[in-house]
């Protein structure tokens, strides 16, 4: 009988195995782009962008940023989830750079809050702005692309397929997402070796 290996061990197999198998969902996208199949070759990217979140949202559990119950290997396999990890980095970000202007317009104070009031007054307003909710949008429209990627659709009447996607559309988006991967390969396996 196999030794059942720590959830750490199994973690950290989930999280090469994601970036592996990401790496080989642009891989396959490559080929689709070349052959101009590209509303199939960007909606692997995006599951390339899934995986490689799938590996993200491991980490965290392993630094114990997300609880690891007994619905979190079943979310694993939920878009949303996966998603909803992108969606979180974007808006760290965001808040980052924006923390990061607040703070030299504030003539390079060390601390450019106060008071924790003017703290949560900052992140509210923050929350409110437009670049959080083109953020929420986006993820709503990347999930309907993904699948008009790879199925035939109709929408107000009007059949939609996958020969909708262009090169440039793909070729762009791979960018974005072969950047992404590096930098959470880089990221996570370096740690971990």
């Amino acid at each position: 009988m196999k030794d059942k290996i720590s959830q750490t061990d199994l973690l950290l197999m989930v999280i090469r195995l994601s970036l592996e198998n990401a790496e080989r969902f642009l891989n396959d996208a490559v080929l689709l782009i070349n052959n101009s199949s590209f509303g199939h070759a960007f909606a692997l990217t995006v599951l390339a962008l899934e995986e490689t979140c799938k590996a993200v949202y491991c980490n965290w559990a392993i630094n114990g940023f997300v609880t690891v119950d007994d619905d979190f290997f079943k979310n694993l396999r939920i878009h949303k989830t996966k998603q909803r990890v992108l969606k979180e980095i974007q808006k760290l970000t965001i808040l980052k750079n924006e923390i990061d202007e607040y703070r030299k317009n504030k003539k390079r104070r060390r601390y450019a809050f106060k008071s924790r009031p003017e703290l949560d007054i900052f992140l509210t307003k923050l929350e409110a702005s437009f670049k959080f909710k083109s953020i929420e949008a986006f993820y709503g429209e990347l999930e309907k692309m993904k699948q008009l990627g790879l199925y035939v659709d109709v929408e107000d009447g009007v059949p939609l397929n996958p020969s909708i996607f262009t090169r440039d559309v793909c070729d762009s988006y791979l960018s974005f997402v072969q950047a992404f991967l590096t930098s959470a390969r880089d990221s996570l396996l370096s740690k971990k070796a």
